[in-house]
């Protein structure tokens, strides 16, 4: 598996993950094709947005006040632990960026984020590349 490690700083935190990512696509093999970026947890997410906009400080301030308090039955790590989990879920886990001429394809203002949710920790993200090889041009080819 091709993954790198993020050392988040804050307990609820946006850490723009494009330059990562575009590092692993360079590296690996693949001209053109998909790549899968997935975060290895629960209490935390992905997702393509705009950055350095003030948009990272706005969902910050949504997941905040998205999620009641309420009757939580999963505990574990007290009420904002459950609340951690939801957002999570209702974030998603990864995202999948096109690959072309072994770059990522995203927009002039789009980026790819880590969305910390229980943090400081350190994080695992894995990106899983699917497409055209750049040394023997076949497909379909996995590089992870």
């Amino acid at each position: 598996m091709t993954a790198f490690s993020i050392k988040t700083r804050q307990r609820r935190q946006m850490i723009d993950i494009s330059e990562q990512v575009r590092s692993l696509i360079a590296q690996s093999d693949m001209e053109e094709g998909i790549a899968l970026v997935t975060v290895l947890h629960t209490t935390c997410g992905i997702v393509v947005n705009d950055a350095g906009s003030g948009w990272e400080e706005d969902m910050l301030a949504f997941l905040g006040r998205v999620v009641p308090d309420l009757d939580w039955r999963h505990m574990h790590g007290g009420a904002e632990h459950a609340k951690s989990h939801i957002l999570g879920a209702l974030v998603g886990p990864s995202v999948v960026v096109g690959v072309e001429g072994a770059r990522p394809v995203l927009g002039r203002w789009q980026s790819i984020f880590l969305v910390e949710l229980e943090g400081p920790r350190e994080r695992q993200v894995s990106v899983q590349i699917l497409g055209r090889s750049r040394s023997t041009g076949s497909t379909p080819a996995v590089a992870s």
